[in-house]
């Protein structure tokens, strides 16, 4: 009896510090501690990784099969990071990124080895969606006032938007940072509804009234490119209802095509989002043929080389998948390729070919997210060192390898 006590209270403590961690991750740097010369602000977060650290190699966790992809991917992207310091546009900048990172991965490994269970993880995806509900309403708090509590980027108050009013920014970095994690919270919404809910009707009146909620928000914060990823989430999730081969194909040779497009043509990509967009992903293209195509190092995809002329002003990529391409090259891209696809396709499976319900709906948020993660990727400037990004691709990886567990360690946990 006394130890179902000690573990049902340390699955409690588990809980607590999984949710606590994630909002201080999202809220990132908007909570800064003290800043150390030569490694940047030292704010909360990385404060706690040591200790999740810590708690990681007391436990002796153990990983499914679905993480090798994963530890593959920021194996190679730190070790590859590390060596390209002997050629990197700004060592400073590089070691800076490459601390960041290893803090992430810190935490993405400490989740995949405690967050073990779809009860503790339906908590992780509430806490997700109450914590950015909170920030919507601290956003339109800002839009209506133009006072800010939290100011991570200097002179955004004194912005106005096309339709007169402050742009909604709360912990984040700029409005376009805030919008992806609204994005990203609308399929969540759908599963938690979909999962407690059994009105349908309610249901219907839940997901509405969430999907419009985050298309004022995107009108509030200018951010056309969520015009696209918006109805790009609500489709997906719809036709995953029904999902087959066949509609996987296409909605994949879709997205395909889609990026090619943006990427291709200038002229599409000004519908949807700044033209300047393009002409800073041809900055970071050539910026990695400058390095011999072994990449620029972290966070000097957009870095200003002497003696070319760079189309566009910005110096972030505004595209992550690009930005990794450039910052570590094509031979450490690879790996990440691997692990989004094989991911994909892993996610896929479960929902063409699995009718439990539990497995089937929590598939079916984790295929929405990772295909959705492309755009949402092209709405931030920058997202390589975001400890609030990673966090969003530290739920999608749980997801992936989530296994449904007995009832009764369900209970012992909550």
């Amino acid at each position: 009896m006394g130890q179902i006590k000690q573990q049902t209270q340390g699955n409690k403590f588990t809980k607590i510090t999984a949710v606590a961690v994630m909002i201080i991750a999202l809220m990132g740097a908007s909570l800064p501690i003290v800043n150390l010369p030569g490694i940047g602000t030292l704010y909360l977060f990385r404060l706690v990784v040591p200790f999740l650290f810590f708690w990681m190699i007391v436990h002796r966790n153990h990983y499914e099969q679905s993480w090798r992809d994963m530890f593959q991917m920021m194996i190679v992207w730190i070790g590859w990071a590390i060596v390209s310091l002997l050629w990197s546009f700004d060592r400073t900048n590089s070691i800076q990124g490459i601390i960041n990172i290893c803090f992430c991965f810190v935490w993405i490994m400490w989740l995949a080895g405690f967050v073990d269970t779809v009860n503790l993880y339906d908590k992780l995806i509430t806490a997700f969606i109450v914590f950015i509900v909170g920030c919507s309403l601290l956003g339109l708090y800002e839009v209506f006032s133009g006072h800010y509590i939290f100011t991570v980027q200097a002179g955004v108050e004194s912005v106005i938007t096309s339709i007169g009013k402050h742009y909604p920014v709360t912990v984040f970095y700029n409005p376009n940072d805030f919008m992806v994690f609204v994005a990203a919270s609308i399929p969540m919404v759908f599963y938690l509804a979909n999962k407690k809910i059994k009105n349908k009707h309610l249901i219907f009146i839940i997901d509405i009234g969430y999907v419009l909620f985050s298309c004022v928000m995107m009108l509030l914060a200018d951010c056309r490119m969520g015009f696209v990823v918006v109805p790009f989430i609500v489709l997906v999730w719809l036709i995953s209802k029904k999902w087959d081969v066949r509609f996987y194909k296409v909605v994949i040779l879709g997205v395909v095509v889609g990026i090619v497009i943006l990427i291709a043509s200038p002229n599409t990509i000004s519908l949807i989002a700044s033209e300047e967009r393009w002409e800073i992903w041809s900055d970071a293209l050539y910026n990695l043929k400058e390095s011999f195509f072994l990449g620029t190092g972290i966070g000097n995809a957009n870095f200003h080389l002497p003696g070319h002329i760079y189309q566009s002003n910005l110096t972030a990529t505004h595209f992550w998948f690009i930005q990794v391409l450039a910052e570590i090259g094509p031979i450490g891209f690879l790996f990440v390729a691997k692990w989004y696809i094989k991911s994909i396709l892993r996610v896929k499976r479960s929902v063409v070919y699995n009718r439990n319900s539990s497995v089937f709906e929590l598939k079916r948020l984790v295929l929405t997210l990772l295909l959705a993660t492309i755009f949402l990727s092209m709405m931030s400037s920058s997202l390589t060192e975001s400890s609030a990004f990673w966090t969003l691709i530290a739920i999608m990886q749980v997801g992936t390898g989530l296994k449904i567990v007995d009832q009764e360690k369900a209970k012992n946990e909550g």
